[in-house]
């Protein structure tokens, strides 16, 4: 068995880092391997979050088209027990939002979701 060595041109080393959500759109660039939105959740939210018992999150896998997410994560959070209220309609929304503006960026007419906490 031998090995051999290539050179790899224009390989994707580059993470931005994105301060708003349409600078997320620099992932699509040459040479970009990942975007990082910096952004931050409500307080009373993450405080709300931070003392969930992590048996209750939403926890699966599935593939989907991007319209069907708000619909699975809402059965997600049923099936785990997460309790109802504006804070899980604020994860719900936001989980559905963020998979609606991956899926436009990327232009997949399927998602993989994956909730794992």
């Amino acid at each position: 068995m031998s090995f051999i060595r290539r050179s790899v041109q224009d390989a994707a080393i580059g993470v931005a880092i994105a301060d708003a959500p349409s600078a997320l759109s620099t992932f699509l660039k040459p040479g970009c391997a990942a975007a990082i939105w910096r952004r931050q959740i409500p307080r009373d939210t993450q405080a709300w979050l931070n003392g969930l018992d992590p048996e209750v999150l939403p926890n699966g896998r599935i593939v989907l088209r991007p319209g069907a997410v708000a619909r699975a994560v809402a059965h997600l959070c049923d099936m785990s027990g997460l309790p109802a209220g504006a804070h899980r309609d604020w994860l719900e929304a936001d989980i559905a939002a963020l998979s609606d503006r991956f899926a436009k960026l990327l232009e997949a007419p399927y998602l993989r979701l994956r909730c794992r906490w």
